[in-house]
């Protein structure tokens, strides 16, 4: 698409016209019956270049005949990126965005050492918390902090979009003690992270991470998984003598380690997973 290009053209647009005349629809003529046809005017014509022109500016295409109106309207999403730590660079032509944060999950809740007779299991860690939002100002520049994970039986850390939106990371898992074998009993909930920013105002969203999951003592404990975040869900649960499983999807929380038998050793907790800032650029 471009702009037409004619010796007997204007450098710049016409000011439109005074009008007068039937507001409506083209018409053909017939020399038949005296029937006139529509005139074109150039006002209209321009007035339609400009239309088909501007779709193109407002994704920063250029008019030079390179580009079509299929890749302005296809190309309005730029990119999809998941931003490192440090000064948000916009991609070029970035004229809005869509930014989404999540905490880093919590580690599972650790086994104690045990004595004859006893069982110990932590239970899971809980998620980060999630916020959302579209901004078309002041996100250029923000600092991005992506929260990390948390170790055995830690917290983990808040992720945040500049002053625009953060998310708190889930809590650590619930460290077990050591009980006998024929205690039936569970280990608390780890509570998720929460999130905030992305208000009502701008389409944005506020949630919190889900809890890690509780542990079961009994004959045969199992430990607590992982609390899920707004991405998935949490490393699954242990049973047996294990430490507990590490996190994968961003945000959510380890499973607890878990202890079934007398032992002087400790089984750890999973770690939580870390958080994340993604951002969807539009022009």
């Amino acid at each position: 698409m471009r702009r037409i290009q004619d010796d007997y053209a204007d450098a710049s647009q016409p000011a439109m016209p005074a009008l007068t005349g039937t507001v409506g629809f083209f018409r053909g003529g017939n020399p038949a019956t005296g029937t006139l046809a529509t005139r074109v005017r150039a006002w209209w014509l321009n007035m339609i270049q400009e239309e088909l022109v501007g779709l193109l500016l407002d994704v920063g295409l250029a008019i030079d005949g390179t580009k079509t109106l299929k890749d302005a309207l296809v190309g309005r999403l730029l990119a999809v990126r998941v931003l490192p730590a440090g000064a948000y660079v916009p991609t070029q032509g970035t004229k809005k965005v869509f930014a989404e944060v999540v905490g880093g999950g919590g580690g599972g809740g650790n086994a104690s050492p045990t004595g004859a007779n006893q069982v110990s299991a932590g239970s899971g860690g809980g998620a980060g918390g999630y916020a959302c939002g579209w901004f078309t100002s002041g996100f250029s520049g923000a600092v991005v902090t992506n929260g990390a994970g948390g170790g055995p039986a830690a917290a983990g850390g808040t992720s945040s979009f500049g002053a625009l939106l953060s998310a708190t990371g889930g809590s650590a898992g619930v460290t077990g003690a050591a009980l006998s074998n024929s205690t039936v009993a569970y280990v608390g909930q780890a509570s998720g992270g929460t999130g905030t920013g992305g208000t009502a105002g701008n389409g944005g969203t506020n949630a919190a991470g889900g809890t890690g999951k509780p542990a079961f003592y009994g004959v045969s404990p199992t430990s607590g998984e992982g609390g899920a975040s707004f991405f998935g869900g949490g490393a699954a649960f242990q049973s047996g003598s294990s430490s507990g499983f590490g996190a994968v999807t961003p945000g959510t929380g380890g499973s607890g380690g878990v202890l079934s038998l007398g032992s002087a050793s400790a089984p750890s907790g999973g770690p939580g997973a870390a958080g994340l800032v993604r951002v969807w650029e539009y022009a």
